[in-house]
């Protein structure tokens, strides 16, 4: 075993010696800046591994802390990014009521600010915008879930320049951090609660692209789990909206369910509760998908969307506390699981 006193820590310094370029490239290179060459950040790379270089963790924190905090930068900024038409995303849709609130009060907890910025802006362009950014110092940005979200929406803009999260599964390339609800874990977890409650036959109604935008995570979590639980569980899921009465009347009468899993206040859930206003029935439990939205007086799934929002803050801050910037070649996503509520 080495003696701790005989122990050679390997410098910046000893890496430009053996690379032959500045120590001040060399910094900059294992930050992972992006105005490094690909070549010279590789060859730096290697070297550092080759010499057993390991960053000081306290000394990096310090460095990073002591570069934010130029005068003139707005580097505690992050950046809040949505793509909704009207500039501002719409208070009762895509969890926006439970994700920026919490991501806002857990950036200011932790010395940050987080500030909305729209896509969807007269004249703004995502080139335009990573500018903007780039201008004001701001270093971290956070993604908005969105089904106005896609790949050509972000054409032009420079991940490489900020520490990258996004929320949700709208972002599918380029591909950075992200952080969303787990619908396959929320699943099994109301499926469990439903059985230990004596329910036996769940019905799921969905709209296909409900499933889609979650990478079809609950359906992959209904049919697999309610067979290895012994329950007797029915899925609808409809293409589009033509149709849906007679589909979700055709659907319950076949089932006959005790109780009928849907999203609140949707097309589905009102067709549901219309069969049995019509035939004079008692419903069976009304359970819904998002119950984390204000105003909702039933048991289901509480997504926890806040969670998501917090987290979403604590990867970009620890990302700019590592100065760590840009894409990534792997898929790295972390899951939140929702919580049963009841009534």
């Amino acid at each position: 075993m080495q003696d701790a006193l005989f122990v050679v820590h390997v410098t910046i310094k000893d890496i430009a010696a053996a690379t032959g370029v500045h120590h001040s490239t060399v910094s900059r290179a294992l930050a992972g800046h992006p105005h490094i060459a690909e070549a010279t950040r590789i060859k730096v790379q290697e070297a550092a591994e080759r010499l057993g270089y390991r960053k000081h963790p306290l000394l990096s924190a310090l460095a990073a802390y002591r570069k934010d905090s130029k005068p003139g930068q707005d580097s505690t900024t992050i950046a809040y990014i949505s793509n909704w038409p009207g500039n501002r995303v719409p208070d009762l849709h895509w969890g926006q009521l439970e994700y920026f609130p919490a991501a806002k009060e857990r950036a200011e907890a932790l010395g940050y600010r987080l500030e909305e910025f729209s896509l969807s802006h007269d004249g703004m362009t995502p080139r335009r915008l990573s500018a903007i950014l780039k201008a004001r110092g701001v270093c971290g940005i956070i993604v908005q879930d969105s089904p106005h979200t896609g790949p050509a929406d972000f054409e032009g803009f420079e991940f490489n320049a900020f520490a990258c999260v996004a929320i949700g599964y709208s972002l599918l390339y380029p591909r950075i951090p992200s952080v969303a609800h787990s619908a396959y874990a929320s699943m099994k977890n109301a499926l469990l609660h439903l059985l230990e409650s004596g329910y036996k036959k769940p019905l799921l109604l969905l709209f296909a692209w409900q499933d889609d935008r979650v990478e079809n995570q609950w359906q992959d979590s209904f049919v697999p789990h309610s067979a290895r639980l012994g329950l007797d569980g029915d899925l609808l899921l409809l293409p589009n909206e033509k149709n849906v009465s007679d589909e979700v009347f055709k659907a319950i009468r076949h089932h006959q369910p005790d109780v009928i899993i849907t999203y609140s206040n949707d097309i589905l859930q009102k067709a549901a509760k219309s069969y049995y206003k019509e035939k004079h029935l008692e419903p069976p439990l009304m359970a819904i998908l998002n119950k984390g939205l204000p105003g909702n007086k039933s048991s289901g799934i509480n997504q926890r969307l806040d969670i998501v929002g917090q987290k979403a803050v604590d990867i970009v801050v620890s990302h700019l506390l590592r100065r760590e910037f840009g894409t990534i070649s792997e898929a790295i996503s972390m899951q939140v699981a929702g919580a049963w509520e009841d009534l």
